[in-house]
């Protein structure tokens, strides 16, 4: 879209960050990988669509450990442009150029896997991990268990921005950072809640989250993904029918239904509560549940 702010941002900090001290040579280099090809002619695409000049990389031979961080680092160049974000307008935020760029960004991320020989591994395609939080010793002590929530009970379902493996005591660390002035209310969360915790493991890339976040905001009312419609298969489906059965689309195949009664108990025992970035995730799973 024609003067995008953050064409200029992103042209600046390639420049900054990949570019500098690299060797130009007389003539194009044609030896970049296809993986950097890709990503470079999107990156490209998105400048020349916002009214910029194209980078000519191929005119350099810069260190492709730079380029790897960079497309990594691409959210943050977005997030620390704080005078742009303070009056952004949401066509730009959703500008398809810009999603292309971050779905390419991400599909460059997980294609450098064992091709740098750096140690981060990235799967785009990973899962939600879910877990119930045993809070009956306080929040440090928390412990994880692998449950399902139970429909005639109250369950809070926290959808946390975070990604982070499943070690507990990581889990810990980055809970107790975000929520423990909440979680740390006995009155409320040890003795009438069931409280779960929904996130995505370290494989998932920050450029793929961003890839969905603003797809989500683009498209909120519909737009959800394979993983929110597998989460809600697997955790919420018996909220709303008993025995049902969908297809891998969220369409149902065969179903007990619950009275209308029932059904609003059950779904007024389920809080979703967000931080942050993890508020499109919770928006792309309520989205999959309507489907349902």
């Amino acid at each position: 879209m024609l003067n995008n702010p953050f064409a200029g941002v992103f042209r600046q900090a390639f420049i900054k960050d990949v570019l500098n001290d690299a060797v130009q040579t007389p003539v194009q280099i044609k030896q970049h990988p296809e993986r950097v090809r890709l990503f470079m002619d999107s990156l490209n695409h998105f400048l020349k669509s916002a009214g910029q000049p194209p980078i000519l990389y191929q005119k350099y031979a810069f260190n492709e450990h730079k380029l790897f961080e960079y497309a990594l680092f691409l959210r943050g160049y977005m997030r620390d442009s704080q005078k742009i974000l303070a009056s952004l307008e949401q066509k730009y935020a959703t500008d398809e150029h810009l999603i292309d760029l971050f779905q390419a960004s991400s599909e460059y991320i997980v294609a450098c896997n064992h091709q740098l020989h750096d140690k981060r591994v990235f799967d785009n395609n990973v899962a939600y991990h879910f877990w119930k939080i045993d809070l009956q010793d306080g929040l440090p002590n928390a412990h994880y268990l692998p449950q399902q929530p139970a429909p005639e009970k109250h369950n809070l379902f926290l959808f946390m921005p975070f990604r982070v493996t499943d070690d507990e005591k990581t889990l810990n660390k980055w809970l107790y950072a975000n929520m423990r002035d909440t979680l740390n209310n006995q009155e409320v969360f040890v003795k009438n809640v069931d409280t779960f915790v929904v996130f995505y493991p370290i494989q998932k890339s920050r450029a793929s989250n961003i890839t969905s976040l603003l797809k989500t905001i683009r498209d909120g009312n519909t737009y959800f993904e394979k993983q929110d419609m597998a989460y809600v298969q697997k955790n919420w489906l018996h909220f709303i029918a008993q025995d049902i059965q969908t297809n891998d689309n969220g369409d149902v195949i065969s179903a007990k239904p619950y009275s209308k009664e029932q059904l609003f108990s059950n779904l007024r025992r389920m809080t979703v509560f967000s931080y942050c970035a993890g508020t499109a995730n919770a928006h792309r799973c309520l989205n999959a549940l309507y489907k349902v």
